[in-house]
C-alpha cells in the first residue's frame, strides 16, 4: 500500500424522497443559485421544477441555466459561469447526471476565478494554472454513473480541440450532496446500463492497473462494488421501477469514487484515459464508451497483470484454477459473456467510430494523460503502441 491523503468534506443525503432537504441545506449556504442542468430531461419529468419550488419556499432565489449538453463543452461552462457573476449568485446547483453534476463544478470555478475553464485544463499533468477558490456546489445525481456527487473532479470536453480533460481540485468538492434513489427511476434501460458500466470501471480501473500491490481492503471494496452492480443493474434494466434495485446502484455509485476503494492502491485510471478521446472525438456516452473497451482492456491486462485478474475471476465468478494465467483469461471472458447477457456489450464499430482515426485516439491518450512519460499508470506496455492493440481489438 502507498502513501496516500484521503479527504471527503462532502455532506452526503441519501435515501428515498430526501430531495425535500434541498431548501434547507441551501438556506444554509446563500440566498442566490445557479441552478445548472441539461436541456430537456429534468423539465420534463418534472424534477427541475419541484426543485425551484423546494428552493424558493426556503427564500432561495434561483438562476436556472438549462444549457449542458453531453461531455459537457467548455464554452458553454463559461457562459455559466460568466452568468453566476452577473447574478451575483453564491452558489451552484448541479441537477441530473454526470455532465450537469460537472459543469456545475467547472461553473463554480469559473465564476470565481473569472477566467476560461480551460485555462485550468491538465494536458499530459500540467496546466497553465492552478485553480485557488470556486463557489460552494450542492450536486442532486439523477442517475447512478459517475460519483461526481462525492469527489473532487469534474470532467469537461474542449469542442474545438477534441479534447476531454479531468480537473482536480479540493475547492471543487460539493458542500452537500443529495443522493435520492427516486430520481432515478425514470432513467431509460440503456443509459442506466452505460452508468452501471461506469460504477464498475470506477473501482475496477486501480484493481487491475495496481502493480504488486497489497492492498486487500481496498480490494475487497472493489469486489463489493462491483458486485452489488452486477447483482442489481440487470434488474434495474429490466424494471426501472425496482427502487431497491435503484438505491444500491445509487450508493454503489457514490461509494465508487468517494475514495474509500482506491486510496492507497497504486492504480491508475487508464481506461478512462483512453475512453476521453473517444467520446471527445464522438459524442457518445462516456458509459458506453467504456464499455466498449472494458473487455478488451481487461484482455490486455490480463497478460501484463494475472495476478490481479485472477483474483478477480476468484472472487467475482467463483472460479478456481492452480494455473494464474488461466484464470485470468477468463476473467475477461466471464465478464464479456456478463456484459452480453444484460445488454451492456459494445463495440467501437458499432457506435460510428472509424477504424481510420484510431491511431489517433491512442495518441491523444498519451498525449493528455501521460504526457512525456509516453504511457499509462505502471505498464510500460500501455504506451500508444499497446493502447492501439487495445482499440482494435475493442473495434
Amino acid at each position: 500500500m502507498i502513501n496516500f491523503v484521503f479527504q471527503l468534506p462532502t455532506k452526503i443525503i441519501f435515501g428515498f424522497g430526501e430531495i425535500k432537504k434541498i431548501g434547507k441545506e441551501a438556506k444554509k449556504i446563500g440566498r442566490k443559485a445557479l441552478l445548472v442542468t441539461g436541456k430537456k430531461s429534468m423539465k420534463r419529468l418534472g424534477i427541475l421544477d419541484k426543485v425551484i419550488k423546494l428552493l424558493e419556499e426556503e427564500g432561495v432565489d434561483v438562476i436556472v441555466f438549462d444549457k449542458i449538453e453531453p461531455n459537457p463543452r467548455h464554452l458553454t461552462v463559461d457562459k455559466g459561469g460568466k452568468l453566476a457573476r452577473e447574478k451575483k449568485c453564491d452558489m451552484t446547483i448541479g441537477l441530473g447526471g454526470g455532465s450537469a453534476m460537472d459543469a456545475a463544478k467547472a461553473i463554480a470555478v469559473v465564476a470565481k476565478e473569472g477566467a476560461s475553464i480551460w485555462e485550468f485544463a491538465p494536458i499530459g499533468g500540467l496546466s497553465q494554472r492552478k485553480i485557488t477558490q470556486a463557489l460552494p456546489i450542492i450536486l442532486i445525481p439523477t442517475i447512478a454513473a459517475t460519483g461526481s456527487e462525492a469527489d473532487h473532479i469534474t470532467v469537461i470536453t474542449n469542442s474545438e480541440k477534441k479534447e476531454k480533460v479531468a480537473f482536480r481540485s479540493e475547492h471543487i468538492f460539493p458542500k452537500v450532496s443529495i443522493v435520492d434513489p427516486e430520481l432515478t427511476i425514470s432513467v431509460p434501460p440503456d443509459i442506466t446500463g452505460d452508468g452501471g458500466i461506469d460504477i464498475i470501471c470506477h473501482v475496477l480501473e486501480t484493481y487491475i492497473s495496481s502493480k504488486d500491490s497489497n492492498t486487500p481492503l481496498q480490494d475487497r471494496f472493489t469486489e463489493g462494488i462491483i458486485k452489488t452492480v452486477m447483482e442489481n443493474l440487470p434488474k434495474a434494466i429490466q424494471n426501472g421501477n425496482d427502487i431497491q434495485a435503484r438505491a444500491n446502484l445509487s450508493w454503489a455509485s457514490t461509494l465508487a469514487l468517494s475514495g474509500f476503494p482506491n486510496s492507497g492502491r497504486p492504480g491508475f485510471f487508464v481506461l478512462h484515459a483512453i475512453e476521453h478521446p473517444l467520446s471527445a472525438h464522438y459524442d457518445i456516452s462516456h458509459g458506453r464508451g467504456l464499455a466498449s473497451l472494458l473487455p478488451s482492456y481487461m484482455k490486455f491486462m490480463a497478460h501484463l497483470n494475472s495476478k490481479k485478474l485472477a483474483l478477480f475471476a476468484k472472487n467475482i465468478f467463483g472460479l478456481s484454477s492452480s494455473i494464474e494465467e488461466k484464470l485470468a483469461i477468463q476473467a475477461y471472458e466471464k465478464m464479456e459473456e456478463w456484459m452480453k447477457n444484460v445488454g451492456v456489450y459494445y463495440r467501437l464499430s458499432q457506435l460510428g467510430v472509424e477504424k481510420s482515426h484510431l491511431k489517433r485516439l491512442a495518441s491523444d491518450a498519451i498525449r493528455i494523460s501521460a504526457g512525456k512519460k509516453g504511457y499509462l499508470g505502471n505498464f510500460e506496455e500501455l504506451n500508444e503502441k499497446g493502447i492501439m492493440k487495445i482499440l482494435e481489438d475493442a473495434f
